[in-house]
Protein backbone atom coordinates (compact mmCIF):
# COMPACT_ATOMS: atom_id res chain seq x y z
CA UNK A 1 0.00 0.00 0.00
CA UNK A 2 1.25 3.44 -0.79
CA UNK A 3 2.13 5.82 2.04
CA UNK A 4 0.49 9.32 2.51
CA UNK A 5 2.84 12.18 3.17
CA UNK A 6 1.25 14.86 5.09
CA UNK A 7 3.66 16.98 6.46
CA UNK A 8 7.29 18.20 5.53
CA UNK A 9 9.69 20.07 7.78
CA UNK A 10 12.83 19.77 8.69
CA UNK A 11 11.90 15.66 8.71
CA UNK A 12 9.40 14.21 7.00
CA UNK A 13 6.23 12.42 9.05
CA UNK A 14 4.44 10.00 7.24
CA UNK A 15 0.75 8.46 9.00
CA UNK A 16 -2.12 6.72 7.05
CA UNK A 17 -0.38 3.54 5.97
CA UNK A 18 -2.78 0.19 6.82
CA UNK A 19 -0.69 -3.24 7.57
CA UNK A 20 -1.20 -6.49 8.12
CA UNK A 21 1.30 -7.45 11.21
CA UNK A 22 1.83 -10.75 9.98
CA UNK A 23 3.04 -11.62 13.51
CA UNK A 24 1.16 -14.79 15.52
CA UNK A 25 2.57 -18.46 16.00
CA UNK A 26 3.89 -18.60 12.39
CA UNK A 27 5.77 -22.12 12.38
CA UNK A 28 9.43 -22.07 12.48
CA UNK A 29 10.80 -25.13 10.85
CA UNK A 30 14.38 -25.97 11.40
CA UNK A 31 16.67 -29.08 10.11
CA UNK A 32 15.41 -30.90 13.39
CA UNK A 33 13.06 -31.22 15.75
CA UNK A 34 9.14 -30.53 15.28
CA UNK A 35 6.97 -28.35 13.51
CA UNK A 36 4.34 -25.44 15.03
CA UNK A 37 1.28 -24.98 14.08
CA UNK A 38 0.93 -21.25 12.56
CA UNK A 39 -1.65 -19.02 12.01
CA UNK A 40 -1.01 -17.12 8.88
CA UNK A 41 -3.47 -14.07 7.99
CA UNK A 42 -6.36 -15.74 9.93
CA UNK A 43 -5.76 -19.00 7.48
CA UNK A 44 -5.15 -21.60 10.16
CA UNK A 45 -2.86 -24.16 8.55
CA UNK A 46 -1.80 -26.90 10.38
CA UNK A 47 1.99 -28.69 9.77
CA UNK A 48 1.05 -32.74 9.84
CA UNK A 49 4.31 -33.83 12.27
CA UNK A 50 6.28 -36.32 10.74
CA UNK A 51 5.51 -39.91 12.15
CA UNK A 52 8.65 -41.85 10.54
CA UNK A 53 10.98 -43.72 12.86
CA UNK A 54 12.64 -41.74 15.51
CA UNK A 55 10.13 -38.57 14.82
CA UNK A 56 12.28 -36.42 13.23
CA UNK A 57 12.33 -34.85 10.18
CA UNK A 58 14.11 -35.02 7.69
CA UNK A 59 15.56 -32.09 5.43
CA UNK A 60 13.28 -33.53 2.31
CA UNK A 61 10.60 -33.50 4.51
CA UNK A 62 11.41 -29.37 6.02
CA UNK A 63 11.59 -28.61 2.25
CA UNK A 64 7.96 -29.73 1.69
CA UNK A 65 6.59 -28.00 5.08
CA UNK A 66 8.08 -24.87 3.75
CA UNK A 67 6.34 -25.14 0.55
CA UNK A 68 2.87 -25.96 1.64
CA UNK A 69 3.85 -22.85 4.49
CA UNK A 70 4.59 -20.87 1.48
CA UNK A 71 1.11 -21.52 -0.67
CA UNK A 72 -0.51 -20.55 2.87
CA UNK A 73 0.56 -17.20 2.99
CA UNK A 74 0.37 -16.74 -0.47
CA UNK A 75 -2.82 -18.12 -0.69
CA UNK A 76 -3.78 -15.29 1.71
CA UNK A 77 -2.34 -12.49 -0.41
CA UNK A 78 0.42 -12.30 2.20
CA UNK A 79 3.19 -13.90 0.22
CA UNK A 80 6.81 -15.02 2.23
CA UNK A 81 9.49 -13.20 0.96
CA UNK A 82 13.21 -13.30 2.02
CA UNK A 83 13.75 -9.91 4.77
CA UNK A 84 17.42 -9.27 3.74
CA UNK A 85 16.64 -8.77 -0.02
CA UNK A 86 12.96 -7.52 0.52
CA UNK A 87 14.55 -4.77 2.53
CA UNK A 88 17.85 -4.55 0.47
CA UNK A 89 15.35 -4.01 -2.68
CA UNK A 90 13.92 -0.97 -0.85
CA UNK A 91 16.71 0.72 -0.73
CA UNK A 92 17.94 0.32 2.98
CA UNK A 93 20.78 -2.20 3.07
CA UNK A 94 22.31 -3.41 6.76
CA UNK A 95 19.65 -3.02 8.39
CA UNK A 96 17.93 -6.75 8.38
CA UNK A 97 19.60 -9.02 11.38
CA UNK A 98 18.78 -12.66 11.96
CA UNK A 99 20.76 -13.90 15.37
CA UNK A 100 20.06 -17.14 14.97
CA UNK A 101 17.12 -16.92 17.28
CA UNK A 102 15.12 -14.00 16.40
CA UNK A 103 14.55 -11.14 12.71
CA UNK A 104 14.75 -7.52 13.12
CA UNK A 105 15.09 -4.51 10.79
CA UNK A 106 16.44 -1.91 11.37
CA UNK A 107 15.68 -2.53 15.22
CA UNK A 108 12.22 -3.77 14.76
CA UNK A 109 11.25 -7.13 15.86
CA UNK A 110 9.63 -9.45 13.22
CA UNK A 111 8.52 -12.87 13.46
CA UNK A 112 9.94 -15.01 10.79
CA UNK A 113 8.08 -18.04 9.55
CA UNK A 114 11.13 -20.03 8.85
CA UNK A 115 14.59 -19.96 8.31
CA UNK A 116 16.98 -21.49 6.16
CA UNK A 117 20.51 -21.51 5.75
CA UNK A 118 20.45 -18.27 7.57
CA UNK A 119 17.99 -16.32 5.66
CA UNK A 120 14.60 -15.82 7.51
CA UNK A 121 11.34 -15.42 5.44
CA UNK A 122 9.09 -13.42 6.83
CA UNK A 123 5.55 -12.20 5.42
CA UNK A 124 5.75 -9.65 3.30
CA UNK A 125 2.87 -7.35 5.42
CA UNK A 126 5.36 -7.55 8.24
CA UNK A 127 8.09 -6.48 6.25
CA UNK A 128 6.54 -3.57 4.79
CA UNK A 129 5.17 -2.61 8.30
CA UNK A 130 8.79 -2.72 9.98
CA UNK A 131 9.90 -0.33 7.01
CA UNK A 132 7.34 1.91 7.36
CA UNK A 133 8.30 2.34 11.15
CA UNK A 134 11.77 2.54 10.10
CA UNK A 135 11.23 5.24 7.40
CA UNK A 136 8.62 7.28 9.95
CA UNK A 137 11.17 7.39 13.10
CA UNK A 138 14.14 8.41 10.76
CA UNK A 139 12.44 10.70 8.84
CA UNK A 140 13.17 8.95 5.80
CA UNK A 141 10.74 9.55 2.74
CA UNK A 142 12.73 7.66 -0.10
CA UNK A 143 13.37 7.82 -3.54
CA UNK A 144 9.77 7.50 -4.72
CA UNK A 145 8.33 9.71 -2.21
CA UNK A 146 10.91 12.70 -3.04
CA UNK A 147 9.71 12.47 -6.12
CA UNK A 148 6.29 12.37 -5.24
CA UNK A 149 6.69 15.68 -3.39
CA UNK A 150 8.27 17.17 -6.37
CA UNK A 151 5.63 15.90 -8.66
CA UNK A 152 3.15 17.44 -6.18
CA UNK A 153 4.09 20.71 -5.80
CA UNK A 154 5.74 20.87 -9.13
CA UNK A 155 4.41 18.57 -11.68
CA UNK A 156 1.25 21.07 -12.67
CA UNK A 157 3.23 24.39 -12.81
CA UNK A 158 5.95 23.09 -15.37
CA UNK A 159 3.12 20.91 -17.62
CA UNK A 160 1.33 24.35 -17.43
CA UNK A 161 4.65 26.76 -18.02
CA UNK A 162 5.63 24.30 -20.93
CA UNK A 163 2.09 24.29 -22.70
CA UNK A 164 2.25 27.86 -22.46
CA UNK A 165 5.09 27.95 -24.63
CA UNK A 166 4.60 24.81 -26.92
CA UNK A 167 1.17 25.34 -27.83
CA UNK A 168 1.25 28.91 -27.93
CA UNK A 169 -0.13 30.47 -31.41
CA UNK A 170 1.94 31.79 -33.94
CA UNK A 171 2.26 35.46 -34.41
CA UNK A 172 -0.12 37.44 -37.41
CA UNK A 173 -1.04 40.94 -37.62
CA UNK A 174 -4.97 42.08 -38.90
CA UNK A 175 -4.52 46.06 -38.88
CA UNK A 176 -8.39 46.21 -38.13
CA UNK A 177 -8.05 44.01 -35.24
CA UNK A 178 -5.45 46.35 -34.15
CA UNK A 179 -7.36 49.34 -31.71
CA UNK A 180 -4.20 51.43 -32.35
CA UNK A 181 -4.36 51.14 -36.01
CA UNK A 182 -8.21 51.65 -35.90
CA UNK A 183 -7.74 55.42 -33.77
CA UNK A 184 -4.97 55.88 -36.39
CA UNK A 185 -7.64 55.28 -39.18
CA UNK A 186 -9.70 57.71 -37.85
CA UNK A 187 -7.43 60.22 -37.14
CA UNK A 188 -5.98 60.50 -40.71
CA UNK A 189 -9.78 59.97 -42.40
CA UNK A 190 -10.76 62.75 -40.01
CA UNK A 191 -7.51 64.86 -41.29
CA UNK A 192 -8.10 63.63 -44.87
CA UNK A 193 -11.84 64.99 -45.39
CA UNK A 194 -10.49 68.08 -43.36
CA UNK A 195 -8.08 68.95 -45.78
CA UNK A 196 -10.22 68.13 -48.35
CA UNK A 197 -12.55 70.50 -47.20
CA UNK A 198 -10.70 73.12 -46.29
CA UNK A 199 -9.22 73.37 -50.00
CA UNK A 200 -13.02 73.77 -51.08
CA UNK A 201 -13.03 76.60 -48.40
CA UNK A 202 -9.62 78.59 -49.09
CA UNK A 203 -11.10 78.83 -52.80
CA UNK A 204 -14.42 79.83 -51.52
CA UNK A 205 -16.35 76.93 -53.55
CA UNK A 206 -18.26 73.22 -52.50
CA UNK A 207 -17.87 70.07 -54.39
CA UNK A 208 -20.68 70.81 -57.14
CA UNK A 209 -19.54 74.76 -57.87
CA UNK A 210 -15.49 73.86 -57.47
CA UNK A 211 -13.51 74.02 -61.02
CA UNK A 212 -11.18 70.84 -61.24
CA UNK A 213 -8.38 72.46 -60.50
CA UNK A 214 -9.68 73.16 -56.70
CA UNK A 215 -10.93 69.89 -56.98
CA UNK A 216 -7.96 67.97 -57.94
CA UNK A 217 -5.61 70.13 -55.52
CA UNK A 218 -8.67 68.70 -52.78
CA UNK A 219 -8.27 65.50 -53.57
CA UNK A 220 -4.58 65.92 -53.69
CA UNK A 221 -4.50 66.97 -50.18
CA UNK A 222 -6.90 64.48 -48.83
CA UNK A 223 -4.76 61.43 -50.83
CA UNK A 224 -1.79 62.47 -49.00
CA UNK A 225 -3.55 61.66 -45.49
CA UNK A 226 -4.66 58.33 -46.97
CA UNK A 227 -1.02 57.48 -47.96
CA UNK A 228 0.21 58.50 -44.47
CA UNK A 229 -2.05 55.93 -43.32
CA UNK A 230 -0.95 53.39 -45.83
CA UNK A 231 2.31 54.32 -43.76
CA UNK A 232 1.60 53.75 -40.58
CA UNK A 233 1.03 50.08 -40.95
CA UNK A 234 4.13 48.64 -40.82
CA UNK A 235 5.80 50.15 -38.00
CA UNK A 236 2.51 49.13 -35.94
CA UNK A 237 3.20 45.54 -37.11
CA UNK A 238 6.69 45.75 -36.07
CA UNK A 239 5.24 47.02 -32.47
CA UNK A 240 2.75 43.95 -32.22
CA UNK A 241 6.00 41.65 -33.45
CA UNK A 242 7.67 42.82 -30.74
CA UNK A 243 5.29 42.37 -27.62
CA UNK A 244 4.50 39.28 -28.84
CA UNK A 245 8.58 38.14 -28.92
CA UNK A 246 8.32 39.89 -25.42
CA UNK A 247 5.56 37.71 -24.38
CA UNK A 248 7.38 34.61 -26.02
CA UNK A 249 10.73 35.91 -23.63
CA UNK A 250 8.38 35.75 -20.22
CA UNK A 251 6.93 32.57 -20.82
CA UNK A 252 10.45 30.83 -21.27
CA UNK A 253 11.97 32.71 -18.31
CA UNK A 254 8.93 31.45 -15.85
CA UNK A 255 9.42 28.30 -17.54
CA UNK A 256 12.98 28.24 -17.11
CA UNK A 257 12.28 29.61 -13.36
CA UNK A 258 9.85 26.58 -12.44
CA UNK A 259 12.17 24.06 -13.78
CA UNK A 260 14.95 25.50 -11.42
CA UNK A 261 12.77 25.77 -7.92
CA UNK A 262 11.82 22.27 -8.90
CA UNK A 263 15.51 21.34 -9.00
CA UNK A 264 16.59 23.50 -5.59
CA UNK A 265 13.11 21.65 -4.22
CA UNK A 266 14.17 18.11 -5.48
CA UNK A 267 17.70 18.63 -4.63
CA UNK A 268 16.75 20.09 -0.92
CA UNK A 269 14.33 16.96 -0.22
CA UNK A 270 17.09 14.76 -1.70
CA UNK A 271 19.76 15.91 0.84
CA UNK A 272 16.94 15.89 3.65
CA UNK A 273 16.01 11.70 2.68
CA UNK A 274 20.03 11.07 2.25
CA UNK A 275 21.26 12.47 4.99
CA UNK A 276 18.74 11.06 7.55
CA UNK A 277 19.30 7.85 5.99
CA UNK A 278 22.89 8.11 6.27
CA UNK A 279 22.84 8.89 10.25
CA UNK A 280 20.68 5.32 10.39
CA UNK A 281 23.15 3.49 8.54
CA UNK A 282 26.68 4.34 9.65
CA UNK A 283 28.39 1.85 7.37
CA UNK A 284 25.66 2.87 4.20
CA UNK A 285 28.54 4.58 2.06
CA UNK A 286 28.26 2.91 -0.68
CA UNK A 287 24.42 2.86 -0.34
CA UNK A 288 25.06 6.71 0.21
CA UNK A 289 27.08 6.93 -3.36
CA UNK A 290 24.63 4.97 -5.07
CA UNK A 291 21.89 7.27 -4.06
CA UNK A 292 23.91 10.09 -4.97
CA UNK A 293 24.65 9.20 -8.56
CA UNK A 294 20.65 7.88 -9.24
CA UNK A 295 19.96 11.70 -7.75
CA UNK A 296 22.54 12.99 -10.22
CA UNK A 297 21.31 11.06 -13.19
CA UNK A 298 17.62 11.98 -12.56
CA UNK A 299 18.31 15.45 -12.16
CA UNK A 300 20.46 15.00 -15.80
CA UNK A 301 16.84 13.28 -17.06
CA UNK A 302 14.71 16.32 -15.86
CA UNK A 303 17.34 18.83 -17.47
CA UNK A 304 17.96 16.93 -21.12
CA UNK A 305 14.01 16.69 -20.98
CA UNK A 306 13.52 20.42 -20.83
CA UNK A 307 16.51 21.06 -22.21
CA UNK A 308 14.87 19.25 -25.60
CA UNK A 309 11.97 20.28 -24.72
CA UNK A 310 13.34 24.39 -24.88
CA UNK A 311 15.01 23.37 -28.26
CA UNK A 312 12.02 22.18 -29.65
CA UNK A 313 9.85 25.23 -28.46
CA UNK A 314 12.72 27.48 -30.31
CA UNK A 315 12.21 25.67 -33.16
CA UNK A 316 8.30 26.32 -33.52
CA UNK A 317 8.82 29.76 -32.70
CA UNK A 318 11.50 29.68 -35.78
CA UNK A 319 8.42 28.16 -37.61
CA UNK A 320 6.02 30.59 -36.38
CA UNK A 321 8.32 33.56 -37.18
CA UNK A 322 8.43 32.66 -40.99
CA UNK A 323 4.86 32.59 -41.59
CA UNK A 324 4.88 35.94 -39.79
CA UNK A 325 7.57 37.41 -42.31
CA UNK A 326 5.66 35.98 -45.21
CA UNK A 327 2.06 37.95 -43.36
CA UNK A 328 4.74 41.09 -43.21
CA UNK A 329 5.48 40.74 -46.53
CA UNK A 330 1.86 40.49 -47.36
CA UNK A 331 1.26 43.71 -46.12
CA UNK A 332 4.15 45.46 -47.29
CA UNK A 333 2.92 44.60 -51.24
CA UNK A 334 -0.29 45.61 -49.97
CA UNK A 335 0.70 48.88 -48.78
CA UNK A 336 3.15 49.36 -52.08
CA UNK A 337 -0.13 48.64 -54.24
CA UNK A 338 -1.91 51.03 -52.78
CA UNK A 339 0.58 53.76 -52.59
CA UNK A 340 1.13 52.89 -56.59
CA UNK A 341 -2.68 53.55 -56.84
CA UNK A 342 -2.92 56.91 -55.29
CA UNK A 343 0.28 58.18 -57.69
CA UNK A 344 -1.34 56.93 -60.80
CA UNK A 345 -4.24 58.66 -59.69
CA UNK A 346 -2.56 61.53 -58.75
CA UNK A 347 -0.79 61.86 -62.19
CA UNK A 348 -4.41 61.44 -64.17
CA UNK A 349 -5.17 63.84 -62.16
CA UNK A 350 -2.60 66.50 -63.13
CA UNK A 351 -3.05 65.34 -66.40
CA UNK A 352 -6.76 66.26 -66.86
CA UNK A 353 -5.92 69.59 -65.32
CA UNK A 354 -3.39 70.67 -67.75
CA UNK A 355 -5.83 69.61 -70.39
CA UNK A 356 -8.57 71.21 -69.38
CA UNK A 357 -6.56 74.79 -68.35
CA UNK A 358 -5.56 74.56 -72.19
CA UNK A 359 -9.04 73.83 -73.67
CA UNK A 360 -10.11 76.55 -71.31
CA UNK A 361 -7.37 78.77 -72.78
CA UNK A 362 -8.30 78.17 -76.59
CA UNK A 363 -12.22 77.84 -76.13
CA UNK A 364 -12.41 74.39 -77.63
CA UNK A 365 -11.20 70.77 -77.27
CA UNK A 366 -8.80 69.24 -79.69
CA UNK A 367 -7.90 65.14 -80.49
CA UNK A 368 -4.37 65.73 -78.26
CA UNK A 369 -6.82 66.37 -75.27
CA UNK A 370 -8.14 62.70 -75.21
CA UNK A 371 -5.12 60.97 -73.62
CA UNK A 372 -5.44 62.96 -70.74
CA UNK A 373 -9.37 62.95 -70.69
CA UNK A 374 -10.15 59.66 -71.97
CA UNK A 375 -13.76 60.48 -71.80
CA UNK A 376 -13.55 63.25 -74.78
CA UNK A 377 -13.62 60.31 -77.08
CA UNK A 378 -17.68 59.54 -76.57
CA UNK A 379 -17.81 63.90 -77.76
CA UNK A 380 -15.96 64.11 -80.78
CA UNK A 381 -17.89 64.28 -84.03
CA UNK A 382 -17.17 63.17 -87.53
CA UNK A 383 -15.86 65.91 -88.33
CA UNK A 384 -13.26 66.42 -85.64
CA UNK A 385 -14.71 68.65 -83.73
CA UNK A 386 -16.12 67.87 -80.24
CA UNK A 387 -20.00 68.25 -78.97
CA UNK A 388 -19.06 69.07 -75.58
CA UNK A 389 -17.41 72.65 -74.64
CA UNK A 390 -14.71 72.89 -72.34
CA UNK A 391 -17.17 74.24 -69.73
CA UNK A 392 -19.36 71.37 -69.72
CA UNK A 393 -16.09 69.34 -70.24
CA UNK A 394 -15.37 70.76 -66.21
CA UNK A 395 -19.03 69.69 -64.71
CA UNK A 396 -18.32 66.30 -66.59
CA UNK A 397 -14.57 66.21 -65.18
CA UNK A 398 -15.98 66.85 -61.64
CA UNK A 399 -17.95 64.30 -61.96
CA UNK A 400 -15.17 61.67 -63.41
CA UNK A 401 -12.96 62.68 -60.31
CA UNK A 402 -15.77 61.75 -57.85
CA UNK A 403 -15.98 58.68 -59.31
CA UNK A 404 -12.33 58.35 -59.27
CA UNK A 405 -12.42 59.28 -55.39
CA UNK A 406 -15.03 56.65 -54.60
CA UNK A 407 -12.88 53.73 -56.50
CA UNK A 408 -9.88 54.53 -54.55
CA UNK A 409 -11.57 54.67 -51.12
CA UNK A 410 -13.34 51.37 -52.08
CA UNK A 411 -10.13 49.74 -52.67
CA UNK A 412 -8.48 51.12 -49.74
CA UNK A 413 -11.23 49.66 -47.64
CA UNK A 414 -10.51 46.07 -50.19
CA UNK A 415 -7.11 46.51 -48.97
CA UNK A 416 -8.48 46.85 -45.30
CA UNK A 417 -6.75 50.71 -45.08
CA UNK A 418 -10.01 51.75 -42.67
Amino acid sequence: MAKKIITIGDSAQKIGKTTVSGKGSGAVVKRSGRAQQGNPQKNTYTLTPYSGGNGTYTEADGAEQRRQLRESYEAAGDPLVAARDYVTGKGYSGVVNWDGESVTIGGIPVDAAYVVDGTAYIPRSAADSAVSQLEEKNGIIGNAGVNGLVESRYGSMLDDALDAVVNREGFSYEPEDDPVYGAYRDMYLREADDAFRRVLEENNSSVTGATGAVLSQALSSRNDYLGRLAGVIPTLAADAYDRYTGETDRLLSALESVGGAANSYYDRLYAQNRDAYGDMVSAGEAERAERQRWADNERNRINDQYDNSLDAVDIELRNKQLGSYDAMAEQELRRAVLENAVTEQEYANAAAEAAMDNAAARGFFVREDESALPWLARYRAGNGLYSISPLDAALRLEYETQLARNRADYEAMLWGMY
